[in-house]
């Protein structure tokens, strides 16, 4: 196999890949070290839209930070409750 005819070849694998993952029933999200998100599956968009104010799924951070404290406190009223 020729380098053109592999550049094509891994060209389509790579696309059968993201057409794999974007009907994966698993979330999947990949970002930059600032929570902008590049990739994101539906399952992530599904279980994540209803935590967004204003529809937009760009930056996980800004996304999940209004709700950080309350996923803290039932994190340790789940672990105070196995501790009793």
């Amino acid at each position: 196999m020729s380098v053109s005819e592999a550049a094509p070849a891994a060209s389509e694998e790579y696309e059968a890949l993201l057409q794999f993952l974007y009907r994966s029933p698993v979330a999947v999200i990949q970002t930059d070290a600032d929570g902008r998100v590049s990739f994101m599956t539906a399952a992530a968009a599904r279980d994540l839209m209803p935590l967004s104010v204003d529809g937009s799924l760009d930056n996980l951070f800004e996304l999940l930070e209004p709700h950080l404290a309350g996923f803290a406190a039932r994190a340790l009223l789940r672990r105070a409750a196995a501790c009793m």
